[in-house]
């Protein structure tokens, strides 16, 4: 007597895959500046860079429109998408922002004062990213953009002190 084939006995367990979203291709020329530019962005893959894009907010501002004034409290950073950013300080432009740049990131480490104003550079669409939301909404991804913001302050403080032995040298 003949039987039928049944079905095939499942495994104990089965493998799960997730599809990986599909990142646009402007979105991941904008990472790819990002992960080159600056280091706390060099050391996530693409989708926690996407990730921590889609936390951002947008903001628009039109040209001379102030994003925050040197003395009020940081809570927030920000990313150029398109236009420019001059940063003050006491009234005296000492850095142009353009795409792809960030500014402001000292705001996610400490609540402190700031040190400068942000002003938009003609019209001006940024992205920006609290404390608090790195802190609830995403905290392993805040976790890594902290250590890798501590790391980027680093090399610009051991810079600093480069500068300041050049100037003063010992005597």
């Amino acid at each position: 007597m003949a039987t039928e084939p049944g079905p095939e006995p499942q495994p104990a367990y089965q493998k799960l895959s997730f599809k990986k979203e599909a990142i646009p291709p402007q979105l991941l020329a904008l990472i790819r500046k990002l992960q080159k530019s600056y280091l706390f962005f060099g050391d996530m893959l693409d989708e926690e860079v996407s990730q921590f894009l889609k936390l951002c907010r947008r903001e628009n501002f039109e040209d001379g429109k102030k994003i925050f004034s040197q003395g009020e409290l940081g809570n927030s950073f920000y990313l150029v998408v398109s236009g420019g950013v001059r940063i003050l300080v006491e009234n005296t432009e000492v850095a142009q922002l353009g795409p792809g740049q960030v500014f402001g990131e000292m705001a996610i480490l400490e609540e402190a004062p700031r040190n400068a104003s942000a002003v938009a550079a003609g019209n001006t669409l940024l992205f920006s990213i609290s404390r608090s939301v790195l802190a609830t909404r995403a905290p392993a991804l805040g976790f890594k953009v902290v250590v890798g913001l501590a790391r980027q302050l680093s090399v610009k403080l051991r810079e600093a002190n480069e500068l300041i032995r050049k100037q003063d040298p010992p005597k």
